[in-house]
């Protein structure tokens, strides 16, 4: 076994002490006291995910990097089913989810029905009125909360927001 000089041992320990300072830079730079998981199924250049990523770093500016929405487009967390159930089990705290919702809330499939709006503003008259409150009273009982008002799109979480810093979009 070879011995390791004095000049050796110096170098080692200096790499390794740039090596840790690295480390803990990118440590400290990635801390947010609240990180949030958003997965959906649409590609990164859907309207969606583009409006998605504007709202995250507004959010991460706003509140100086206390809140980390972290954006997971084309099922990167994988399909509705499986997205759905990881929202509902908390191991992701935003899904952007369709008709897939249907499976659990039938009434939302209402949001698909062709030709049932004469056109979007009837739509969303219908979906921000009595229709829509109905819709999202059928998403609460499954423990979800709505945040969109039950438009083709919409927005699920499932645990009470209390203010702006526990999420807006």
């Amino acid at each position: 076994m070879q011995a390791t000089s004095r000049r050796q041992f110096v170098q080692t320990l200096g790499a390794a002490s740039v090596a840790l300072a690295a480390k803990s830079e990118m440590v400290w730079a990635q801390s947010a006291e609240f990180t949030l998981k958003l997965g959906n199924v649409f590609p990164a250049t859907h309207p969606v995910n583009v409006r998605a990523k504007e709202a995250a770093d507004a959010i991460r500016q706003d509140t100086h990097g206390r809140v980390d929405l972290q954006l997971y487009p084309n099922s990167q967390l994988g399909g509705d089913g499986d997205m759905l159930s990881q929202v509902r089990t908390g191991a992701m705290d935003v899904y952007v989810v369709g008709l897939a919702l249907s499976t659990l809330v039938p009434a939302v499939t209402i949001a698909g029905v062709g030709f049932a709006f004469g056109d979007y503003d009837h739509l969303w008259a219908a979906m921000d009125g009595d229709l829509g409150r109905y819709v999202r009273n059928q998403i609460a009982k499954v423990g979800l909360i709505p945040i969109d008002s039950c438009r083709p799109a919409e927005l699920a979480n499932p645990g009470p927001f209390e203010s702006v810093v526990d999420f807006h979009f």
